[in-house]
């Protein structure tokens, strides 16, 4: 398990969302440190209590995010 935020330009600050992911019967990624990207694919789970969302991914699928050089808002 580790949690991750995804960041979002809005106006002139960020808005922030925090996601807890869950992957179970596999080992945690060498590369897996702070500041890394990923892309993650699996199950999503949205709710929402008093207020608060919680957003969490049970994972199938784990990769390292790289850039595409041609994309500039990387």
């Amino acid at each position: 398990m580790f949690s991750a935020f995804s960041a979002e330009k809005v106006d002139d600050g960020f808005e922030y969302q925090w996601v807890r992911f869950f992957c179970f019967g596999k080992e945690r990624e060498a590369w897996l440190q702070p500041g890394v990207k990923v892309d993650a694919k699996g199950e999503m789970n949205l709710s929402a209590h008093n207020g608060k969302i919680n957003l969490s991914c049970k994972m199938e699928e784990l990769t390292q995010y790289v850039a595409d050089s041609s994309n500039y808002n990387q």
